[in-house]
């Protein structure tokens, strides 16, 4: 399968270099972990590869990552937004997914949520400050590199981003507590660790301006925090060349992160 790789965006440097620092790291371990699952989870929430993660792909593992963290700064930025994607997961509670292509299509359910993503990712390669309803001096922050963009000489990073999460892959985002209404209610996001790891590193936004890096977002932190959850996986499609997946064979991309929990009021 092709898939384009990510490099760095050089205009997100800037916009890094803000005075307040989002980021602060944070260590949060299951205690009731085997040693086994801890190293390795502590491992690939480093993002290094593990022996248990043939497959681990670290382009497309951040890829993923800025999918997610985008649709937590969207719900963010845009109550409507909330509004939109709990209509969408009322009607997918079985599997408490939506498909990626869905929200962003031109024809989509969602529009405001089209409009924030696509605004937000935007701003971040132009180095433009939040226009943030909830948080309107929020800088961006998130994790490590920027969203990056394609080698292709003078291709746009922007289109690139957005051909690698629409065309060159298949990638759902799974909300395993729903979506809480609740604007002062933490937002958890995380890319699937693309193998069967326990645990993988996230991001918490806990208020306008403060991000936090979560490196074990494992079941026991979802079943203990009463928050949303910003999953970005890929799907396997048989009828698309390109979200086959032979590499993944063997792994429940379904799996990471499944449980009982009921959708968030």
């Amino acid at each position: 399968m092709k898939r384009k790789h990510l490099i760095l965006a050089v205009s997100c440097l800037f916009l890094f270099s803000c005075e307040i620092d989002p980021l602060e790291k944070q260590v949060e371990v299951d205690a009731n972990l085997t040693s086994e699952q801890s190293g390795a989870m502590i491992l690939k929430g480093g993002n290094d590869p593990v022996p248990s993660c043939p497959a681990f792909d670290a382009e497309f593992e951040h890829t993923l990552t800025w999918t997610a963290y985008l649709t937590g700064l969207a719900l963010y930025d845009d109550p409507t937004v909330i509004a939109e994607l709990r209509t969408e997961l009322n009607l997918n509670q079985t599997t408490k997914s939506l498909r990626i292509t869905d929200l962003l299509s031109s024809s989509t359910t969602t529009p405001n949520f089209k409009r924030e993503f696509e605004k937000i990712l935007s701003d971040i390669f132009a180095g433009a400050p939040s226009t943030s309803i909830v948080c309107p001096d929020d800088p961006a922050g998130g994790p490590d590199d920027g969203p990056g963009g394609n080698v292709c000489g003078l291709c746009d990073p922007y289109q690139s981003f957005m051909d690698d999460i629409l065309v060159n892959n298949c990638v759902e985002l799974y909300f395993p507590r729903g979506i809480y209404t609740d604007l002062t209610v933490n937002i958890t996001t995380v890319a699937h660790p693309l193998c069967n790891a326990y645990g993988n590193a996230g991001y918490e936004r806990v208020s306008c301006g403060s991000v936090v890096q979560v490196l074990g977002v494992v079941p026991n932190y979802v079943q203990t925090h009463y928050q949303t959850f910003v999953v970005a996986r890929p799907y396997t499609d048989q009828s698309n060349t390109y979200c086959y997946y032979p590499e993944y064979n063997g792994i429940d991309l379904t799996y990471y992160l499944t449980g009982s929990w009921p959708l968030a009021n």
